[in-house]
C-alpha cells in the first residue's frame, strides 16, 4: 500500500509538474508567433526602403542586393566550399577587392 501511495504522490506531482510546463510552452509559443508577426510586418517596410536607397546605392557603387543574392547561392555549396568561399570573402572585405 505505502507503495502505491508513492506511486500516486509522484503522478499527482509530475501532472503538476506537467500542467506548468505546458502553460510555459503556450507563453512561449505566444511570444514566438507575436515576434513572428512582428517580422512579417516589417517585411513590407524593409521592400520600401530598399526600393527608395537604390539610386544612392547605384550612385555610391553599393550593391548590396546583389551582393547577397550571391550570398544567398553561395550558402547552397558543400560546406567545405563554403567556408572556402567565406574567408576569401572575409579577406576581401578586408583587404580590398
Amino acid at each position: 500500500m505505502a507503495r502505491l501511495e508513492w506511486e500516486l504522490d509522484q503522478r499527482k506531482e509530475l501532472a503538476v509538474l506537467c500542467k506548468s510546463l505546458q502553460s510555459k510552452k503556450e507563453v512561449i509559443s505566444q511570444n514566438i508567433n507575436s515576434k513572428t508577426e512582428r517580422l512579417d510586418s516589417l517585411e513590407p517596410h524593409l521592400q520600401d526602403l530598399l526600393k527608395a536607397t537604390r539610386p544612392l546605392q547605384e550612385a555610391l557603387q553599393m550593391e548590396f542586393e546583389s551582393e547577397w543574392e550571391i550570398d544567398r547561392l553561395a550558402r547552397l555549396l558543400p560546406r567545405p566550399l563554403y567556408l572556402l568561399y567565406a574567408n576569401i570573402s572575409s579577406y576581401a572585405d578586408a583587404c580590398g577587392k
